[in-house]
């Protein structure tokens, strides 16, 4: 009789432990973290470049001898790049998840746009712009997978994409020796030293050269886009797997404002050394010479008689700009690996 209590108990013993085992085990599926990093490649591609023509121009155009050749539109998405990312997901069931996911978008670069006009053998106006963008976004999402047991075992995601904060970065170099960029800023930045050019007998037919450097970060405003992703996960470790994805982005974000964070421009040394002589003082300038018109441009849907526009009655050059606003696209096609930490 002792015996078959001794052999009960060491049953219900046993039994126990391999339930206490398998809750664990269960449990340890509930709770998933996840580091993932991967390249996106831009589809569904849209115009792309700022369209305030002193950041740059949203075309590529070439010309010889002043005569037209080519002008071809910039076209691309800015979710083009590095992403890195953490997640945390939740196991409702089996098969069915909800998680949070923070991401970190990173482009290489862009060439947004080009001017190129030549005369004869020399290039007269030279005019490049690059930029990069930096995203930080929210991602939530659901997960449908497969059942476990799979060695392999596939699933699916579906989420909205919330920008938190980012900037696109721009950098434009204009050499220019037609006078475009002199006629188009100076009469903002030196409405004086402007006039006594244009006013000067000798100066005023003068096709003024410049050397201009221009760098802008643009913002946009709260915008919502969709993920979709298919992938695959491999346990490695009871704990651990590893996992493959593809994954599509579409986003477009309206643009908020353009604020310019760097400005040089300046003029040759044979204006510098003639025009002293006839009274006209010339100096190089900075971003301390730029009024709030030129270095903000806020993005509007409607432009009228009280917008802040240069030429009309309700110009004023020391608060913001207004402009018409566009979208910036963000859609990409990824490719992703990761690791999963489960408890």
């Amino acid at each position: 009789m002792k015996r078959i209590i001794i052999i009960l108990i060491a049953l219900i013993f046993i039994k126990n432990i391999n339930g206490q085992e398998k809750e664990s085990k269960n449990k340890r599926d509930k709770h998933i973290f996840s580091f993932r990093f991967g390249y996106s490649i831009p589809v569904a591609k849209s115009q792309i470049g700022s369209p305030r023509s002193e950041i740059g121009d949203t075309y590529k155009e070439l010309k010889s001898n002043n005569i037209f050749v080519s002008e071809t539109n910039s076209y691309g998405s800015r979710g083009a790049g590095l992403n890195f990312a953490l997640s945390y997901e939740y196991m409702i069931t089996e098969n069915i998840s909800a998680g949070l996911e923070f991401s970190y978008l990173y482009t290489l670069g862009i060439n947004d746009a080009f001017t190129l006009i030549k005369s004869g053998n020399n290039i007269v106006y030279d005019a490049n712009q690059n930029s990069y963008t930096s995203m930080l976004r929210a991602t939530p999402m659901v997960g449908i997978y497969a059942n476990k047991g799979l060695l392999i075992r596939p699933y699916a995601k579906f989420g909205l994409i919330v920008p938190l904060t980012g900037t696109t970065n721009a950098t434009l170099i204009i050499v220019d020796e037609t006078g475009k960029v002199f006629n188009d800023l100076m009469p903002i930045i030196d409405p004086e030293f402007f006039n006594n050019i244009k006013n000067n007998i000798i100066t005023r037919n003068l096709d003024v050269p410049t050397s201009t450097i221009i760098e802008a970060t643009t913002s946009g405003v709260f915008s919502v886009g969709f993920d979709a992703r298919i992938g695959a996960e491999y346990k490695i470790l009871d704990n651990l797997k590893i996992f493959a994805e593809l994954n599509m982005q579409m986003l477009t974000v309206k643009g908020g404002k353009t604020t310019i964070t760097k400005f040089e421009s300046s003029t040759n040394d044979e204006i510098k050394g003639f025009a002293p002589l006839i009274g006209i003082d010339v100096k190089d300038y900075t971003l301390d010479d730029v009024p709030e018109y030129l270095r903000v441009t806020k993005y509007v849907d409607e432009i009228n008689e009280e917008s802040n526009v240069y030429g009309t009655a309700s110009y004023n050059r020391e608060k913001s700009a207004d402009q018409l606003g566009f979208r910036d696209n963000y859609n990409a096609f990824g490719f992703i690996l990761g690791i999963k930490y489960g408890f």
